[in-house]
């Protein structure tokens, strides 16, 4: 699920917010929150296929991964592409989509990859720094 991206100028305000003791794990962990919000919201609007499964993770070690849950094939299809590849039918004396009878076997032509991940951490990374921000100047100056 997890493709790293740092945010300039994260591990200087960790560090500080580290030094405010106990209350600051919990602001940590609400402003992580927040700006992982408009990241998630765009990887729902580009995932491949309803069936997909976007996730947000726990904050841990002051990091949150964003991303298809690891059992959504589907997205990682999608994102990867896939190679030609001959496909054999599997306990089946056939295959079939329902309408269309292939045979045993079928020389799969591949498909091209369909990148949503990193696209919607790029289309949103100025917003989530911006969501983090007011999350802190909200917390942390009242």
């Amino acid at each position: 699920m997890s493709s790293r991206s740092n945010v300039k100028g994260m591990r200087e305000l960790m560090a500080r917010l580290n030094r405010l003791g106990r209350e600051a794990q919990s602001i940590k962990k609400g402003a992580l929150e927040a700006g992982a919000k408009p990241v998630f919201d765009e990887m729902e609007a580009r995932k491949p296929s309803e069936q997909s499964k976007i996730l947000v993770s726990d904050v841990k070690n002051d990091l949150i991964e964003i991303g298809p849950s690891d059992l959504d094939f589907i997205s990682r299809f999608a994102e990867f592409g896939t190679s030609p590849h001959l496909e054999k039918a599997k306990n089946k004396k056939v295959m079939s989509d329902g309408s269309t009878f292939y045979g045993r076997e079928v020389d799969h032509p591949g498909h091209q990859a369909m990148p949503f991940i990193e696209p919607s951490f790029n289309a949103k990374k100025n917003e989530a720094q911006r969501e983090i921000r007011r999350y802190l100047e909200r917390e942390l100056l009242r």
